[in-house]
């Protein structure tokens, strides 16, 4: 499918390495920018995630970035085509090289994480999918030198190598606000999304079910998602 229509906007995504799916419907649902001014979409794709924040935040100004040229045309004709560009700019540039001006209050990503999987012929899928120079801790060492003090981290990360990740941030001096493990039918835990701060705070845990037995959305899957999704309650 080359275009995903959502209720506000459309997501054009013929030339993006990675096509729209649950692990960006459901951090995308999540991620909290209330009271929040200045984000920074890390890798941002097609711009999917980049939009549900401003959909949800018209006083949210987000910054893009993403290093694939390909998957930056999309993002760019995606959010020329909403109603939500005058909230955005995009950079198609390397997370790590880039010199960003100020802080942000609000950084989220849904990163390249295969570490151990073969890679395939296509580098554009290779380089969104497959942890190459964007390792986790050149990832989270950045975001916290552009993170300001009272500002919010939000990733999204294998179910089986979430102690990896947790360990590498807590090392940097993160604290988890929130911690949402992702199952993706009953009992079959798939991905973990984070919420790191940079200030000592209770941890808010819990869990969520995106489908059940059958393969058909739970209706927590359904409520979640309401505001972008166009499905049934």
């Amino acid at each position: 499918m080359s275009v995903f229509k959502f209720k506000a906007f459309d997501i054009y995504q013929a030339n993006s390495s990675l096509k729209v799916g649950t692990d960006a419907m459901v951090l995308g649902s999540f991620l909290e920018g209330k009271e929040k001014f200045k984000g920074l979409d890390i890798g941002t794709g097609t711009g999917i995630l980049t939009l549900m924040l401003a959909q949800r935040n018209p006083e949210l100004k987000i910054t893009a970035i993403e290093i694939d040229s390909d998957s930056a045309q999309d993002a760019t004709r995606n959010f020329e085509t909403s109603p939500f560009l005058s909230q955005i700019s995009l950079h198609v540039n390397d997370f790590l090289k880039h010199e960003f001006a100020g802080n942000f209050d609000l950084i989220f990503t849904n990163p390249p994480f295969y570490e151990d999987k073969l890679k395939g012929q296509n580098e554009s899928v290779n380089l969104a999918k497959h942890v190459s120079q964007l390792t986790p801790e050149l990832l989270m060492i950045k975001a916290k030198q552009i993170l300001s003090e009272t500002g919010s981290f939000w990733i999204i990360w294998p179910s089986d190598r979430i102690e990896k990740i947790t360990t590498i941030a807590e090392s940097l001096g993160f604290y988890t606000k929130t911690k949402i493990a992702i199952n993706g039918k009953p009992e079959t835990p798939v991905r973990v999304i984070l919420e790191l701060v940079l200030y000592t705070a209770n941890s808010s845990n819990r869990d969520f079910t995106i489908r059940d037995t059958f393969g058909n959305y739970t209706e927590e899957y359904k409520i979640l998602t309401r505001d972008f999704h166009n499905i049934e309650l």
